[in-house]
């Protein structure tokens, strides 16, 4: 099981360093990290190997520290929109990219959903069996 992407977008932000992110169009950065998935993923099933479980990212918008960028636009939950927009244009590029890839591959590679089910934990802790009290809104 792998994970790709989460710090390609959150690092920018968190080391509050843009110059590299902002030289992209939104979707051109999308692109370039889903880009270096396949090729990461075409080295690994030229060694051999074959069944992958892929997981997309969470809403990257919605982590402590983006939250708290106080110079942010922020959505309706209250996150960094635009980590947010990134997250969600990762993950339906990353849903495309599959659907290509396996089509034309002899690998087995299965998307996982982190992102509905983190989201699904955090709406409805108490139905995962965790209840945390939220301090600060």
């Amino acid at each position: 099981m792998v994970n790709f992407g989460s710090s390609d977008y959150t690092s920018p932000f968190l080391a509050n360093d843009l110059k590299f992110l902002n030289s992209f169009a939104e979707q051109d950065y999308v692109n370039m990290v889903i880009g270096n998935i396949s090729t990461l993923i075409e080295e690994i099933i030229n060694i051999g190997g074959s069944t992958f479980v892929i997981t997309n990212v969470g809403h990257l918008g919605c982590l402590p520290g983006l939250r708290r960028s106080k110079n942010a636009k922020k959505n309706e939950q209250g996150c960094f929109k635009k980590v947010s927009d990134l997250s969600k244009m990762h993950n339906d590029a990353l849903g495309q990219w599959l659907s290509n890839f396996t089509s034309t591959n002899r690998a087995n590679i299965l998307l996982y959903d982190f992102a509905s089910d983190i989201s699904k934990m955090t709406e409805h802790p108490r139905d995962y069996g965790t209840y945390v009290h939220t301090l600060m809104k």
